[in-house]
């Protein structure tokens, strides 16, 4: 038995399932693929799948994975394929890999945030501030306000029809930082824009490498 991590791609209306709705749609996928992942034993015994990282509703992805145990000799070019053959198109298989790392070593992921009627001086001016103040809520559902200037890595701003906004944030079990609470407190600062699309690119560990 050995643990391997399928990557895939979340594109389109894809990126409207709900966490929910993709655990399910994991399970049936398993069962019709005829790949021998691991059940768990008791009473209800159900393939034992762990999402790496769960993306929040509406963003889309290009690097997204779930972990498995697998029993036999299958390789990891026949698992992606029978995937392929259960994924629609909006959820492109890239492959499976052994585990290299284990999913307490995710630290970062990086994101493309596309925007239209963009202030552009208004979002550098807004990011070079001495400090970005965000509310965020805590695992005992009180509200913070922290500084996240520190946790915003390799920014940059690009402009090609869109203005698109570019950043890796902390990502994983020990500290979680979504764009969508910066984008809120952009807003509250009256820094003007549209949201076009929200995409997560990488997921990465502790040195900024791909987390495999």
């Amino acid at each position: 038995m050995r643990n391997v991590r399928l990557f895939y791609q979340k594109k389109g209306n894809a990126k409207y399932i709900s966490h929910l709705d993709m655990n399910r749609f994991m399970m049936r996928a398993v069962k019709r693929s005829g790949v021998p992942v691991w059940y768990t034993e008791g009473f209800n015994p159900h393939p034992f799948i762990t999402f790496t990282m769960p993306l929040s509703l509406g963003f889309e992805t290009n690097y997204d994975s779930i972990e498995f145990k697998i029993e036999g000799e299958m390789t990891n070019e026949e698992i992606a394929e029978r995937f392929r053959n259960v994924f629609p198109a909006t959820m492109p298989v890239i492959g499976v890999k052994d585990c290299v790392l284990k999913s307490k070593e995710l630290k970062y992921a990086s994101f493309t945030i596309t925007l239209q009627a963009a202030d552009r001086e208004a979002i550098n001016a807004y990011f070079e501030k001495d400090e970005i103040i965000v509310s965020k809520k805590t695992k005992k559902g009180t509200i913070n306000q922290i500084d996240i200037k520190e946790k915003i890595h390799n920014l940059s701003l690009t402009e090609n029809g869109a203005l698109r906004l570019y950043m890796v944030l902390p990502a994983g079990s020990e500290e979680n930082l979504n764009p969508a609470v910066i984008l809120d407190a952009m807003k509250l600062q009256a820094v003007q824009f549209t949201i076009v699309g929200i995409s997560r690119n990488e997921l990465l560990d502790k040195d900024f490498n791909l987390f495999e």
